[in-house]
């Protein structure tokens, strides 16, 4: 099934290789939050439009190198299109901060005005009047932990412990919205497992914070900061440290530590979501204009705005219509040029391949069986699946991916027998892998797998045990 409106994942991969078309509904679909965040950021409308398209800048700069490696939690559409959004909102907000603390954007807002802003956000509902002060200033106001502190006359340690319990508060009500599940009977490894309870198991006694990051990364309280990372609220040093604390405490600690920055800024961005305002009608023009001049249909758009009708004499009725069909052809071309940068069916693709390679079809373990089919020119590939037995309830066939055997596995997704037997699982860059391997996991999905392998697919010639080659065109 090919899905004719492509969601913002798909969007920003196609802004990645320089499709205009695709960044402009790209835009229309997170423009209002995040010109919401602006205008209650800066004071002035102008400088929240001037900041909303600097932001912008930065995502279609950005874009190319967005990592789509996405983990057990992004097993649909659905929450693949959240994360990219948040990253949308989450750049945006970095962006903020960085002109804010230029002083060329006029002057931030008022943080009486940020609070009233925010006082009646129904994702805030569920914390205290000090979490929702401390975490409004934050994030809504783009300000510093430090600067925080000062305004609500507050120390620097409390204001944290604040920050870090409206988090985990809010982690557990975006949980339940998403999913209906209670956290604490949640599988998810970073939902389900509180923060400081963890770090007391491991040091035997209740951490506490510090006035220094360095000190609290002393005292093992690097989990404890991810809050402050995501808000946007430390100095590029005191980032930077962070990381590097991470980063010396072992490949796993790195990836634990980002995705734990990576939750909270999803779940900031979903509980702000209310700030959400409409840009002005003419921002858009003004940022696609800033942009290289490698436009796709936008060319004809401005053409067609330009062109003079007015000086052809033209009954009022006759010149309604000629607008009216002008737009119709407008939005046409616009929709076509977005289908055509969809791409085609990469199933379609990888069988019309020239060097098709196709496994054998492989018996799985607990019934139905597998092939996978890959394209080394086109870098692509999928699985087929044929009568795979469904699953519980509470389960689903997870998909992993190995560079190498015995390597660590990326989740490639998680799908229920419906889902593997309508949609073939699609492999991009499948050139980076060497092996696919299909194991049964909890409904929210593993970091790695953790039951018997139902099946292991080869994804290089060299490595099957019956190839097929030859395409179908």
């Amino acid at each position: 099934m090919v899905n004719d409106t492509p969601g913002v994942a798909r969007l920003l991969q196609l802004t990645g290789e320089s499709e205009q078309a695709a960044f402009a509904a790209l835009y229309d679909a997170t423009a209002p939050r995040v010109y919401g965040l602006a205008r209650t950021v800066f004071a002035s409308e102008d400088h929240a439009a001037s900041a909303t398209s600097a932001a912008y800048q930065q995502v279609w700069e950005q874009a190319p190198h967005f990592q789509y490696s996405f983990g057990p939690e992004h097993s649909d559409e659905a929450a693949r299109n959240r994360t990219v959004a948040a990253w949308v909102e989450t750049l945006s907000h970095e962006t903020f901060v960085e002109l804010a603390a230029s002083g060329n954007y006029g002057e931030r807002s008022a943080p009486g005005a940020v609070l009233d802003a925010t006082a009646d956000l129904p994702e805030l509902a569920s914390l205290t009047d000090a979490q929702r002060h401390a975490l409004g200033l934050t994030w809504a106001g783009a300000r510093s932990y430090r600067e925080v502190s000062e305004q609500l006359n507050v120390g620097v340690p409390t204001l944290k412990s604040r920050l870090r319990d409206a988090v985990q508060r809010l982690n557990s009500t975006y949980r339940i919205k998403l999913s209906g599940q209670n956290v604490e009977h949640s599988d998810d490894p970073l939902l389900a497992r509180p923060v400081t309870p963890d770090v007391a198991a491991r040091t035997g006694q209740a951490p506490s914070f510090s006035e220094s990051i360095e000190a609290d990364l002393q005292n093992g309280l690097l989990t404890e900061l991810a809050p402050l990372k995501a808000l946007d609220a430390i100095t590029s040093a005191e980032s930077i440290a962070l990381d590097s604390h991470a980063t010396g405490q072992g490949t796993g600690a790195i990836e634990s530590w980002r995705e734990r920055v990576n939750l909270t800024e999803r779940t900031i961005t979903w509980a702000f979501r209310g700030l959400a305002a409409e840009p002005p009608s003419w921002l858009l023009d003004e940022i696609l204009a800033q942009l290289p001049e490698q436009n796709v249909g936008m060319g004809f758009m401005e053409d067609f705005e330009e062109e003079d009708v007015a000086d052809q004499p033209r009954s009022p009725w006759a010149r309604w219509l000629f607008l009216g069909l002008g737009a119709i052809l407008v939005i046409a071309l616009v929709l076509a040029v977005v289908r055509m940068a969809v791409g085609s069916n990469p199933v379609a693709t990888v069988d019309g391949a020239d060097d098709l390679f196709a496994t054998d079809v492989i018996e799985m373990t607990g019934g139905g069986t597998v092939q996978g089919n890959v394209s080394e020119s086109e870098d692509l590939g999928y699985l087929s699946f044929e009568e795979v037995p469904a699953l519980p309830e509470d389960q689903r066939y997870q998909v992993w991916l190995y560079q190498e055997a015995g390597g660590s596995p990326r989740s490639l997704g998680l799908y229920t027998a419906e889902e593997l037997l309508d949609d073939d699982a699609t492999i991009r860059n499948v050139s980076d892998y060497a092996q696919a391997w299909v194991s049964i996991e909890p409904a929210s999905g593993s970091e790695a797998p953790t039951s018997e392998t139902q099946a292991q697919i080869p994804l290089r010639p060299q490595v099957s045990q019956g190839p097929q080659y030859g395409g179908t065109g």
